[in-house]
């Protein structure tokens, strides 16, 4: 077994390398980088190969590293991944456990792993899972978690995360922040009122400040989350959930028109206007109000704006040619 000690290899750059036997087999355990401190490391065959890699740039203390032997018996600890569960005791040949992780976070690697005996070796196949904080994704479902990657622990330089959360259309999204911190000035979280960047923006977060709850006007959220390539902070830790909605959507705009009116809460009212040279056709207010489906909807359709009708009159002009008309 390997134990570090307390060490601080430059985060990203500087990395140490554990292979269960020679690097030939193809059997890594572990890679490690940044000052946390992992958990042991355990081999299944009596040789550990152990490889340290460094940039030409910044330098760190370094690390310290304890081994011991035993004989092996059965399989070893699988352990429990940081930020999630594991269920099952056993380490005998043919025993299973399973693995899953907090909300939020995300299984990398098989729920289900088995000892599994070859003559005096003694491993879980597959290896282990881990449980990250992936950076962007799809969320669906009526409520979830969205965290910066690598959290609770600060996220890796260079990131462009972005995340689609989309839940029924007879919802809306409210999102809350649990915690929040990201470098101010250089790191961002942007929002957007919609299925992506080219939504309404809601605002644009930095800092250790925590932002007041937000609601989306859709059944969409777009969240893009940017880092640059210096200092990270330990990023955030949100909370949605799909809130029923209490306004029509955005009835829109009409083309060679505009709209007077922003809100869509019930008994709200939004008036359009066609552009000079155009005819409204349909009704120019339209009212928010509880339809028959027991949901917010405008009480008409929304109009539209058409070009007028060009009268032409025609005359006929006769030439005379030798008192004859043509």
């Amino acid at each position: 077994m390997l134990r570090r000690q307390p060490s601080e290899p430059e985060a990203s750059h500087d990395i140490l390398k554990v292979w269960d036997g020679p690097p030939e087999n193809e059997m890594p355990l572990k890679e490690v980088s940044g000052s946390l401190v992992p958990e042991g490391i355990h081999s299944t065959l009596n040789i550990v190969t152990i490889q340290f890699e460094t940039d030409f740039y910044i330098t760190k203390s370094g690390f310290a590293i304890d081994f011991s032997s035993s004989l092996a018996t059965a399989c070893r600890d699988p352990g429990i991944p940081m930020n999630g569960s594991r269920n099952g005791e056993g380490r005998e040949p043919d025993d299973s456990v399973t693995f899953s992780c907090d909300p939020g976070y995300e299984l990398q690697g098989e729920s289900r792993i088995t000892c599994i005996q070859v003559e005096n070796r003694y491993y879980w196949q597959p290896s282990p899972p881990s449980c990250i904080a992936p950076c962007g994704g799809n969320v669906t479902g009526s409520s979830g978690f969205i965290l910066s990657p690598n959290y609770p622990h600060p996220y890796p330089h260079s990131k462009d995360c972005d995340w689609l959360i989309a839940v029924h259309s007879d919802y809306v999204i409210s999102l809350a922040f649990i915690s929040f911190s990201i470098e101010p000035n250089y790191d961002f979280l942007y929002i957007y009122d919609g299925p992506d960047s080219s939504a309404h923006l809601i605002g644009s977060f930095q800092d250790s400040k925590l932002p007041e709850k937000i609601e989306s006007t859709s059944n969409f959220m777009y969240l893009a989350f940017r880092s640059d390539g210096t200092v990270s902070y330990t990023g955030f830790h949100l909370e949605y959930k799909a809130k029923l909605r209490e306004a029509c959507f955005d009835p829109g705009n009409v083309m060679n028109g505009t709209r007077i009116g922003a809100d869509y809460k019930l008994g709200s009212m939004v008036t359009f206007h066609c552009e000079a040279g155009y005819l409204l056709q349909g009704y120019s207010t339209l009212t928010c109000v509880m339809g028959n489906s027991k949901r917010p909807e405008w009480d008409r359709a929304k109009p539209t704006c058409q070009g007028k009708r060009q009268h032409f009159c025609y005359v006929t002009v006769g030439v005379i040619h030798f008192g004859r008309t043509f």
